[in-house]
């Protein structure tokens, strides 16, 4: 079995190249193009990583099929010319991405016809003149900034030169522009529970993550999996003992990926799994799938590097059918390496294994949006798509503008929801909601106005805004932001937020937990 080890720290060491062909992958995955067309996110992810990995020129149509669309071992590429006519409109969604809303894209993704192994090209300096001048005309830049732009037509070096200048003299105005568009109103609960407006800001995160550093591994599977957010999750691995399970999930709450959880381990089994040294956090996934089991005690019986625990999985995720996460902050692998997961019942089971690598002693922060893909803002900061949340309903407002952090309030819940988010214990967070009106209020659909939406939010029973208003707290367009502290997890180690109406429905944009 290939031994696979989990890089710590930032990418500091790796060539400049990767790091902006990563960024070239991202603008394309948040794109319009992409963001609705999932499966091709799926493949053009998949294609990417193993390029990143050095397995560009290995791949193959089987592993296409088997490893991003999840279809069965038994696949027949001569029988099933499906991941020929995905890659037909891959190429199509990529060239047409390039041609609007990727023309400023400095670095291209290109699929050459015979082969699956994505290049990374330049993206020729006089297009990318073209395009930025169209831009600076377009969003009324300085004169001088889009006469500069205009001439792209001048010899290569001239070209170059124009473009840094032009660039340059726009770089301001553009920064401004974006500022003002992301400055929220910040709201801090009072003594009292009255909430205290704390002015404008531009940042909705504190702390940088690891997101991207993971090592994701699929319990009883023997296929690669790539996620809703384009992360992929290796086949098992590391482990001895038990038996594999496979069974079809019709319907799993609290997941974005129910997929996830079709395969297992069980029985008594131990996972050993390789790290570098240093702090990890460790995730793991578990689900009662079992047709027609209801209201069943199943106690999970093991240990992390020798840490007892033990809980009873149906109650843990408040019901059958429903993912549950167990979050493990500052675990260190043991003297020969590894990180040890010890499953100690028959009647134990385990659908995934997450481990992040930690920046210090807290737990890396949790950020969720309600887009259905992962987001990364203009900080690097990681917003997974949509998971741990039950009822309500997602919406899309494609009148949000979309540049920047405000891609964040294309989307949001409403309704009558909550979301059961899992934590490190042992830890006070800060929650941080992101909420914008989007209906009521003459800048929206003109209907009502203050007061028109109320509703309550609290955490695991405690009362955080009370008959809320973000209509009475925003201004025009902007979202509100409001920020609570020193909360503590559960029992279960979970912050269950929840969302009850109290005039129309409430709604919730996006949320950040960060540890304190």
């Amino acid at each position: 079995m290939r031994e696979l080890h989990l890089e710590i720290g930032d990418a500091g060491g790796a060539p400049q190249n990767a790091a902006a062909e990563r960024e070239a992958l991202e603008r394309v995955l948040r794109s319009s193009q992409f963001q609705k067309a999932v499966k091709l996110s799926r493949i053009l992810s998949y294609l990417c990583d193993e390029r990143f990995e050095g397995r560009g020129e290995a791949i193959k149509e089987y592993n296409i099929a088997v490893e991003a669309l999840g279809r069965p071992a038994n696949f027949d590429p001569q029988a099933d010319a499906i991941v020929r006519v995905d890659l037909h409109q891959l190429r199509r969604r990529l060239k047409a991405y390039y041609a609007g809303e990727g023309r400023r894209d400095p670095l291209r993704i290109v699929l050459p016809p015979g082969s699956y192994a994505p290049e990374f090209v330049p993206t020729p300096a006089e297009e990318l003149a073209a395009a930025l001048a169209e831009q600076a005309a377009r969003d009324g830049a300085p004169a001088g900034a889009k006469a500069l732009a205009a001439r792209w037509r001048l010899p290569a070096l001239a070209t170059a030169i124009t473009l840094l200048a032009a660039v340059a003299m726009g770089a301001g105005w553009w920064l401004v522009r974006r500022a003002r568009e992301s400055a929220w109103v910040l709201l801090t609960p009072s003594v009292g529970g009255s909430l205290h407006a704390k002015g404008l800001f531009t940042r909705v995160r504190e702390t940088p993550d690891l997101l991207s550093q993971g090592l994701r591994i699929r319990c009883g599977s023997t296929a690669a999996y790539v996620d809703s957010d384009g992360l992929r999750w290796l086949s098992d691995r590391y482990f001895s003992g038990g038996h594999t399970y496979q069974r079809t999930v019709a319907q799993l709450y609290r997941t974005s990926d129910a997929a996830l959880f079709e395969a297992g381990r069980e029985g008594e089994f131990t996972y050993a799994i390789p790290v570098k040294p240093g702090r990890y956090e460790v995730h793991l996934l578990f689900a009662e799938t079992r047709p027609g089991v209801e209201a069943l005690t199943k106690t999970e019986n093991y240990s992390v590097n020798g840490i007892n625990e033990s809980f009873d999985l149906v109650t843990d995720a408040m019901g059958t059918d429903t993912a549950t996460e167990r979050v493990y902050a500052n675990v260190s692998p043991d003297a020969s390496g590894r990180i040890r997961l010890q499953f100690t019942s028959e009647e134990d089971v385990l659908s995934g294994i997450e481990i992040l690598p930690q920046r210090g002693a807290r737990p890396n922060p949790v950020r969720i949006s309600t887009l259905p893909q992962l987001f990364t803002d203009p900080e690097g900061g990681h917003w997974r798509s949509e998971r741990y949340e039950l009822g309500g309903r997602n919406v899309e407002d494609p009148g949000q503008p979309a540049s920047g952090f405000g891609k964040l309030l294309t989307h949001e819940r409403y309704g009558t929801f909550d979301y059961d988010i899992p934590v490190a214990k042992g830890f006070r967070y800060q929650v941080t909601l992101l909420l914008r009106e989007s209906y009521w209020g003459k800048e929206n659909s003109g209907f009502g106005g203050v007061g028109s939406r109320q509703f309550d939010v609290r955490c695991n029973g405690t009362a955080l805004l009370s008959r809320f208003d973000v209509l009475r707290h925003q201004a025009g367009h902007r979202a509100v932001v409001v920020r609570f502290r020193n909360l503590a997890p559960d029992y279960r180690g979970k912050l269950d937020l929840r969302f009850v109406p109290e005039v129309n429905y409430a709604l919730v944009n996006a949320i950040s937990v960060e540890a304190e």
